[in-house]
Parts: structure tokens; C-alpha cells; sequence
């Protein structure tokens, strides 16, 4: 028989023994059992019988209620909904570290093969699982996990990791990430835009005269734009007959839709056709050494007017 039940707990005998047994001889009976909630729990199992020493034997059996509990965290906070990445530059590898945690009371186990994580509907990025959980986690254990990424294009990326386990409330966790895939275009402009490549015809200039025109550096494209050019952003090179200096430099970092100004002096050395090339170097990916080639009729001539 079954007395004293107390806590979350269901007890009942579902086999019982025969009432007479043999000498020397011994047989099994079958409890079984229903945890209905968390807590301690006791009940205690008596067996009455002629037995001289002991007519009345009583067992106690006592335990507690647990259940795991999964908890998916970032940045050391729970995870309420989809994770923003933010902004990520196109085809460049990124990560996102995140933890797994049992806040239940009772053993966790994470359910999913032939790994514990996994990835599904991935879009505009490729998604790996670089470090795994264990698939046992105690209670109160707290066990790193990390995402490796690569966005394929610009635009919105998205991708799902689900983490099946044991946890009664929630046997499938799917948490959403989701960010943006950005990346940086430069341009050159002074009266409209030039391409990389492209001549900028600036028309007759003095010999020996100092003449200071202004271009524009802007970055046109959907993220941060880092001009890389050492020691300075922007840099003249292979001169033909036109000295040319900067006198004024761009930030070596351009947002997204930013411009600024770059004033270059220049010098023609010689009557006939001079030239001097402006490069600015840029982590842009279609245009890293984007330059123009300034082109100019050097004259000993009064000149009217300057374009």
C-alpha cells in the first residue's frame, strides 16, 4: 500500500505480489509513478505481512520535481526575439557569438542531429555553426555557441538556428538572425562624375602659374568607405609637365552618401599637352586605386578664361 503521499507526485502499485510466498523465495512488484510539478516530493510504500521482526515494513521514497529549461542568450542577455546583426560587408567573414543555457532544474538535453545546432532558410548569406554546445547540459550550465558568415550580396540577409531539445515548453527553439549586407562605391567628380580610368580635361593653363581646382571624393555606395591611400587619402602621381599638389585631404573614412572636397593645385612646367594622375586608393571592391588622369594644354599665352 501507498501512505503519506506529499508534494507533486502520483504514486500508485500497479503489480502487486502474491499474497503467500515460499520459503526462500522472493518475487517483484511493479510502482510506477507521475511527476505532476516542480518541488520535493515523498511518499512512503508499506508492506504488511507475518513476518515476526518486521510485521509492518515501510519504505520511504522521496525525490523532487525538475525540468530543464533552454535559454538562448546574446551578449549575455536572453534572447526575446530575432537577433539584429546590423550592417556587414558583402563577401567579408563575420560572426556572431552567442551562449546556450539550462535555467530549468533538471538535465538538459539538446535533441538535434547529427548536431545539437543547426541552420535553415538561410538568405543572401552563407551560415555555419562553428562551435557547437554539448548535447547534456546541467542545470545552470552555460555553454558558448558561435555562428560563422558570409553575406553573398547587398541587401537584407536572414537566417534561422533552431536547437531541439527535451525542454517541455519549447521542444524546437528557432531564433531568427537577421542584419544587413552593405557595401562601399567610390566616385570622383568635378563637373559631373569620373570613372575610374577616366580623363578630366581641365583645358589651357599658364606655364608657371599656379591654378587650384577642387574635385569631390564621395562614397556612393551602401556602406563605410575607407580610403587607405599612406601616407595621405589622396596622392598625385606619374606627372607629365603638371606639378600638382593636395592642399586639402578628404577624411580617411566616408559614410555612406558622405562627400568631401579635394584641392589640388597645379603647375604646368611646359608649353604642349602635360598631364598628372590623381589616385584614390579605397577598400571599395570594384575600384580599389580609382583614378583619374588630369590632362592640360600648357601655354605661354594670356589666358582669358579658366573652365
Amino acid at each position: 500500500a501507498i501512505q503519506n503521499i506529499s508534494g507533486p507526485i502520483a504514486p500508485v502499485v500497479t503489480s502487486q505480489p502474491p499474497v503467500t510466498l515460499p520459503t526462500d523465495s522472493s518475487v517483484g512488484f511493479v510502482l510506477e509513478y507521475e511527476v505532476l510539478g516542480l518541488g520535493p516530493f515523498s511518499f512512503e510504500l508499506v508492506i504488511d505481512s507475518n513476518d515476526a521482526d518486521h510485521p509492518i515494513y515501510v519504505v520511504q521514497v522521496q525525490g523532487e520535481g525538475v525540468l530543464p529549461d533552454l535559454q538562448v542568450r546574446s551578449g549575455g542577455q536572453p534572447v526575446t526575439g530575432p537577433v539584429d546583426l546590423g550592417d556587414l560587408r558583402v563577401g567579408e567573414l563575420a560572426s556572431w557569438q552567442g551562449e546556450v543555457a539550462n535555467v530549468g532544474t533538471g538535465l538538459l538535453t539538446l535533441t538535434g542531429l547529427p548536431e545539437p545546432l543547426s541552420i535553415i532558410d538561410a538568405d543572401n548569406v552563407a551560415a555555419t555553426i562553428l562551435v557547437q554546445p554539448p548535447e547534456l547540459l546541467e542545470a545552470g550550465a552555460v555553454e558558448p555557441v558561435e555562428v560563422e558568415l558570409i553575406p553573398t550580396s547587398e541587401g537584407p540577409i536572414s537566417f534561422t538556428v533552431t536547437l531541439p531539445s527535451d525542454d517541455p515548453d519549447e521542444p524546437v527553439l528557432a531564433l531568427l538572425l537577421q542584419g544587413n549586407a552593405v557595401e562601399p562605391d567610390a566616385e570622383l567628380r568635378r563637373d559631373g562624375v569620373l570613372a575610374d580610368g577616366a580623363e578630366d580635361l581641365l583645358g589651357d593653363l599658364r606655364v608657371g602659374d599656379a591654378q587650384v581646382l577642387v574635385w569631390e571624393v564621395a562614397n556612393v555606395g551602401s556602406g563605410p568607405l575607407a580610403l587607405i591611400g599612406l601616407p595621405d587619402p589622396v596622392a598625385v602621381a606619374n606627372a607629365d609637365g603638371l606639378v600638382a599638389t593636395v592642399l586639402s585631404q578628404p577624411s580617411t573614412t566616408l559614410a555612406s552618401g558622405a562627400a568631401e572636397s579635394v584641392a589640388v593645385e597645379l603647375v604646368a612646367t611646359r608649353e604642349g599637352p602635360v598631364s598628372v594622375d590623381l589616385v584614390v586608393p579605397n577598400d571599395a571592391p570594384d575600384e580599389p586605386g580609382y583614378t583619374a588622369t588630369l590632362s592640360a594644354l600648357g601655354t605661354l599665352a594670356a589666358i582669358m578664361s579658366h573652365r
